[in-house]
């Protein structure tokens, strides 16, 4: 290698399955509570909560992969978590806006509200997944990684307060 032609070494890929069940099941699990909260409290202001749950979802990822392997994704593994992240927000919300006008049987507001408007609605939402998507996965392993630096510290200074105290 010469100076000019320097390349880093990418660590090697790990299983991202887990990972990726991770976000699932935030995603899943916070969906139903918020729809159950909108039920019980008839909240119409919970759709700008419910457009947190990917960027929550992928911080849980992303703090279980620091945990796990001690430093943050590396490209490739940070851009198959972004996709399929991003590929099951968007299988989610066909599911979930399927349920939902079959739950309502009354479509009516699609034609007053006009399809361009429902799908311009659907891609501007869909962009804005995306890129909370992403920037979870590019910017919080830091932040995981200091955190978990943090309280590794912690945990040293009270063992080392402790044990003087022996």
């Amino acid at each position: 290698m010469t100076e000019n032609n320097v390349t880093t070494m990418q660590p090697l890929t790990v299983p991202l399955k887990k990972y990726l069940w991770w976000f699932v099941g935030i995603s899943v699990g916070m969906n139903i509570l918020i729809g159950i909260l909108g039920s019980v409290i008839g909240g119409s202001g919970l759709g700008g909560v419910s457009m947190m749950v990917p960027y929550l979802a992928a911080m849980t990822a992303v703090d279980r992969f620091v945990n796990d392997h001690h430093r943050g994704p590396n490209d490739d593994e940070k851009r198959a978590l972004v996709w399929w992240s991003f590929g099951f927000t968007i299988l989610w919300s066909l599911v979930g806006g399927a349920l939902v006008l079959l739950a309502l049987r009354d479509t009516s507001f699609v034609h007053e509200l006009g399809v361009g408007w429902i799908v311009g609605i659907v891609v501007v939402t869909s962009l804005i997944a995306f890129l909370m998507i992403w920037a979870t996965y590019t910017f919080w392993p830091k932040r995981a990684l200091r955190n978990r630096q943090r309280l590794q510290e912690r945990l040293a200074a009270k063992a080392a307060k402790k044990a003087q105290q022996d």
